[in-house]
């Protein structure tokens, strides 16, 4: 065991999703040596995530048109990103979260699936309160997909029948839906994620200093060990791994 678990230092630390924060948030993630996918929502926050990765090793970026930005900007705005990265996303529906019309949401959506399938790249799906439709659009394309923070107690066997790579948020430790998706995302298929500073200060209804965020995600990978019955050092290097294989 004690060799098993020095193997799985040598294996890097990921959050698998997160947005680019303060100068103090990026730094400590620098320091701490944390592997992050940043990502760009709208072209305007693209060209700061491809600055932020331009100038550390540790980021790999996303791009994509988040549902929340649908009704400010097009599509068309947002393709020469896509090209630019390996994982298209976040992107999606969302009708719990904000108040933009379906009517904006939904092309937008589209049309992205539909240059992921032309470019035979993956997808970063943001699901809330549409999950079925969202299920239903990705498998009628056949796009391969990332699952970010399902949290929803219904509908987890569509997206586990498309194959899908899953992150867990920070709310692990108190979310049965979340518990529920760390315990039935195949193996090799599960990766951790902050969603950033701001959104683990939500999760956890408290401050948090950047400097804790390395340690978060080494108790979230635990938490996520035990609810699978595997030894935390697994898991990091098998997290560590997935992550390799969606952002290189």
């Amino acid at each position: 065991m004690e060799n098993t678990k020095n193997e799985s230092l040598n294996f890097p630390m990921c959050d698998a999703h997160a947005h680019l924060g303060s100068g103090a948030e990026t730094a400590a993630r620098r320091a701490q040596g944390i592997r992050t996918a940043l990502c760009g929502t709208d072209p305007e926050n693209a060209r700061l995530v491809q600055d932020a990765c331009a100038q550390e090793a540790l980021f790999a970026p996303t791009y994509g048109l988040h549902p929340w930005k649908t009704a400010r900007f097009d599509v068309r705005e947002m393709e020469p990103w896509l090209a630019k990265c390996r994982v298209i996303g976040e992107i999606g529906l969302d009708s719990v979260w904000c108040d933009v019309p379906a009517h904006d949401q939904r092309p937008a959506f589209a049309r992205q699936l539909d240059i992921a399938r032309e470019m035979g790249k993956r997808v970063l799906l943001h699901t809330k309160g549409c999950e079925a439709e969202i299920a239903r659009m990705v498998a009628e394309r056949n796009v391969p997909c990332v699952v970010h923070w399902y949290s929803c107690a219904q509908h987890l066997e569509r997206y586990l029948d498309l194959d899908s790579y899953f992150t867990i948020g920070p709310d692990i430790f108190t979310n049965p839906a979340v518990r529920e998706v760390a315990r039935r995302a195949p193996r090799g298929r599960l990766l951790v994620e902050t969603d950033g500073l701001s959104a683990v200060e939500w999760a956890q209804g408290k401050p948090t200093q950047p400097e804790k965020l390395g340690a978060l995600l080494e108790k979230m990978l635990a938490e996520a060990a035990a609810i699978r019955g595997e030894a935390p050092e697994d898991l990091r290097c098998e997290a560590a791994e997935a992550y390799r294989q969606l952002y290189g």
